[in-house]
């Protein structure tokens, strides 16, 4: 009877033992593969392209997003084209592109 009472306690103190240890592995695993917000930067610059042919670039544009993640940052920090054209005085066409880099 005392055997198994002794058998008993330790089964108890060890499965206690193995569950915290399995918990704590849980939450550090959990931890690690969270996604952390933190500061991310968009640089973009834009390079315009006029029906000449002359290229100009402009001043690159810096935008930082505080407390964001990854995922909603690259939403955020698009690259884009567009072209326009004038009429007046005499027709032209501009393309301007801009490309932006997350870091």
């Amino acid at each position: 009877m005392i055997n198994r009472i002794n058998a008993s306690i330790f089964a108890q103190i060890f499965n206690q033992k193995t569950m915290k240890k399995t918990l704590l592995i849980v939450a550090v695993a959990g931890l690690s593969l969270a996604s952390c917000k933190k500061e991310r930067t968009c640089t973009c610059t834009t390079t315009y392209t006029n029906s000449s042919g002359v290229v100009t670039t402009g001043t690159p544009q810096v935008t930082t997003y505080k407390k964001v993640k990854g995922g909603d940052a690259k939403d955020l920090c698009i690259s884009v084209t567009n072209e326009s054209s004038n009429i007046t005085p005499s027709a032209s066409t501009t393309k301007s592109e801009t490309k932006c880099d997350l870091s």
